[in-house]
């Protein structure tokens, strides 16, 4: 069974995106589409000098964690964080 980090983590990967939120569990697609995921607590987070998000470590209702990590090489990249 999929842990909301998983359903978080499809969703990011399938659209590309105007702007996305982990913690308000919903996003703008560049075509302008709203698309709604589960929304994380931010256990961690680190912004930049500008105020831009490059690292988050969020975590759902079911345990599941998600991280996400911000440069401007790479662009936004998220993984899902299994618990031990």
């Amino acid at each position: 069974m999929a842990t909301h980090a998983d359903t978080v983590a499809q969703v990011i990967g399938s659209y590309g995106w105007q702007v996305y939120s982990l913690y308000a569990g919903h996003g703008f697609t560049s075509d302008g589409v709203k698309v709604v995921f589960p929304q994380g607590l931010e256990v961690k987070g680190r912004r930049n000098a500008s105020g831009r998000s490059v690292y988050g470590l969020y975590e759902y209702r079911d345990g599941s964690r998600l991280e996400f990590k911000f440069d401007e090489a790479r662009g936004s990249r998220v993984k899902v964080l299994r618990k031990a």
